[in-house]
């Protein structure tokens, strides 16, 4: 089974992680850790909310970021019982709903794994949600995973 985890460092992602890592999966399942650095964020009419010129320092800072959240979930999946060898990760650039798609599709993932945020409604419809659209066009199964209650006091 091939089981695609996409985070963004999160306590949501850390949720969706730690629920794979708590589970019995066949012999030989694979995971892959996915982050996806999204350069250009853009207000709801489009224009962008960063400078061209600092876009090579925030994809540097990102990428530096990601390195942190995609060590911890091997860490977190390893001590989980799966083999250091059928753990891979991998950091893209682009909009999270179209990489997540995009790597499950390519990866040929059976199943995604991803945090729900806990966005009300008037946001989700502003910016959408991730989960949502991953749950909608995935090509796998999805699990949408939110955190414990006792851990869902932030936000």
């Amino acid at each position: 089974m091939k089981i695609l985890i996409p985070t963004d460092g999160s306590k949501h992602s850390e949720a969706a992680i730690r629920e794979v890592a708590s589970q019995i999966w066949p012999e030989g399942s694979q995971a892959r850790v996915l982050y996806a650095v999204e350069l250009y964020p853009r207000n709801l009419h489009g224009a962008s909310l960063i400078a061209p010129e600092r876009y090579e320092e925030i994809e540097h800072l990102d990428r530096d970021r990601s390195k942190s959240f995609i060590d911890e979930a091997v860490e977190i999946l390893v001590n989980g019982g799966f083999r250091p060898d059928d753990v891979s990760t991998s950091v893209v650039l682009g909009s999270p709903k179209r990489v997540i798609l995009d790597e499950a599709e390519e990866w040929k993932a059976d199943l995604i794994v991803v945090g729900s945020h806990g966005d009300g409604p008037i946001k989700r419809f502003l910016i959408g949600s991730v989960s949502l659209a991953v749950a909608m066009h995935a090509p796998c199964s999805v699990r949408v995973v939110r955190p414990r209650y006792e851990d869902d006091d932030e936000d």
